[in-house]
C-alpha cells in the first residue's frame, strides 16, 4: 500500500466501512508505519471533537437559502479579467508607456555610443573649443609707422624677464633633503 491509497482508506478504516481483507492490509500498513499511525489518531481524535461539539441553532429556512446561493454561485457565468485587448499581456495604456521607454533608451544608446565614421573618437559631452584668430584688415595702429616704431622700441627697451633677476632679489631654495625624488618622464 501507498501513502495515495492509505490516505483514501483512511475515513472508511474510521467508520468501518472496509472489507476485511482491505482493513488487515490496512493495519498491516499502520503496524509498519508509525507517522501513519499517528494521523489515523489524529484524524480519530478530530472526528470525536466534532461530534461531542453542541449543534448550532438555525433558522428553518436556512437550508433552502443555502441551496438558492449555491444554485446563483453555480450558474454565475465566468467573469474574464482579460476583457480588453492585450498586447504581449500588457493593457495598452503600459504597451504604449513601454514602447516610449524602449524608444527613449534606444535613442539614449545611439547618442551616447561612439562615432564609427570619422577616424577620431567623439564625445557628445565634451566638445573641442574652437578659436579662430583673424588678422584685422585695417587696423589704425598696425598700419601707422610711429606706433610700428614705438611697439618696437619698447619691446628693445624692455630688459626684465625671468633671467634677469638678480641674486639678491632670489628667493632661497627650498631645501629638499631626501624629501622628495625627482623623476624625469618621457
Amino acid at each position: 500500500m501507498n501513502r495515495y491509497q492509505f490516505e483514501d482508506l483512511i475515513s472508511d478504516y474510521l467508520e468501518n466501512k472496509l472489507s476485511i481483507p482491505k482493513q488487515k492490509e490496512f493495519i498491516a500498513f499502520l503496524d509498519s508505519n508509525s507517522e501513519c499511525r499517528e494521523i489515523v489518531k489524529s484524524v480519530k481524535n478530530t472526528m470525536n471533537s466534532v461530534r461531542s461539539m453542541n449543534p448550532v441553532p438555525v433558522p428553518d429556512r436556512f437550508m433552502d437559502g443555502l441551496n438558492r446561493k449555491l444554485e446563483i454561485e453555480k450558474n454565475k457565468p465566468v467573469s474574464s479579467s482579460h476583457a480588453g485587448r492585450t498586447y504581449f499581456g500588457f493593457t495598452p495604456v503600459y504597451t504604449g508607456v513601454i514602447s516610449v521607454a524602449l524608444v527613449c533608451s534606444l535613442w539614449l544608446g545611439i547618442q551616447l555610443l561612439p562615432n564609427t565614421q570619422s577616424e577620431k573618437i567623439s564625445h557628445p559631452l565634451k566638445q573641442d573649443p574652437q578659436i579662430v584668430i583673424k588678422k584685422p584688415k585695417d587696423s589704425p595702429l598696425l598700419t601707422n609707422q610711429n606706433t610700428m616704431n614705438t611697439l618696437s622700441a619698447t619691446k628693445d627697451d624692455d630688459t626684465i624677464d625671468s633671467t634677469s633677476v638678480k641674486e639678491k632679489h632670489r628667493k632661497p631654495s627650498f631645501p629638499l633633503d631626501d624629501k622628495a625624488t625627482f623623476v624625469k618622464d618621457n
